[in-house]
């Protein structure tokens, strides 16, 4: 009965990784800039222990950004069956976006297309605005409205290359769609937060970009794949 729960279980993690190839990544309280591959970039930033989370601080202010960035391979962002962003971040403080300038943000660029994402928050003085900004052009507009400052959340972008729209996730769910955006050429993967007037402070605890759709699954998900197990074995034990 083991091997049959076991054997759920693995099948689904498999269905999730099969596609997936990690091209780079940053994990815990890590330097970007020592990972390997290594991220390019930098500015205030350090190693945090956020409540037993390890991250990397990234903090900027009206002359001072930090963000940090990667290259791809012109294969990496061609790859027939998409790509993946990653990033698990709290938001300490972000303010608006519509008024003071860039905060949080991640996104990627690629010869053709871009998505770009902003997240607003500020755990001392929330606001009714807090949540996903999305960039559309011409500036940043609220997207999807949440609490991202008091605990970490896993934020995601899928992109479906045939119809060039990325999926946007929040913890595994699927929270909508966003259409790209033209792109003038290069590749970028990037993270953090620009000057600009906007003043921010944020913990990322895990960033990576990867070929292929991977998308964290859904706590709800993981459970249904847990009561099926219980399910099974009940069923084992109570057979004449």
């Amino acid at each position: 009965m083991r091997s049959i729960a076991q054997g759920i279980v693995t099948v689904f993690v498999l269905v999730q990784l099969s596609q997936a190839s990690v091209v780079v990544s940053h994990s815990g309280s890590s330097d970007p800039c020592m990972e390997s591959p290594p991220w390019y970039g930098g500015g205030y930033t350090w190693p945090v222990n956020d409540n037993g989370t390890p991250a990397w601080k990234m903090v900027s202010g009206s002359y001072r950004g930090t963000t940090y960035s990667y290259d791809p391979s012109p294969a990496d962002m061609s790859d027939p069956d998409g790509w993946t962003m990653t990033v698990r971040v709290r938001v300490v403080n972000s303010e608006d976006y519509s008024y003071r300038g860039y905060g949080v943000a991640f996104g990627v660029y690629s010869q053709t297309n871009y998505f770009l994402l902003g997240l607003v928050g500020a755990e001392e003085d929330p606001q009714a605005d807090d949540g996903i900004w999305l960039y559309t052009g011409g500036g940043f507009i609220p997207y999807y409205l949440m609490d991202t400052a008091s605990s970490y959340h896993t934020y995601q972008l899928a992109y479906r290359p045939q119809d060039e729209v990325c999926s946007v996730f929040v913890d595994g769910a699927r929270v909508g769609d966003v259409p790209a955006l033209a792109s003038s050429g290069g590749q970028l993967i990037g993270f953090g937060a620009a000057s600009g007037g906007a003043t921010s402070d944020s913990n990322w605890n895990y960033v990576a970009f990867e070929t292929g759709q991977h998308v964290v699954p859904e706590p709800s998900t993981l459970a249904l794949l847990g009561l099926g197990a219980l399910a099974l074995l009940a069923w084992k034990y109570r057979r004449p």
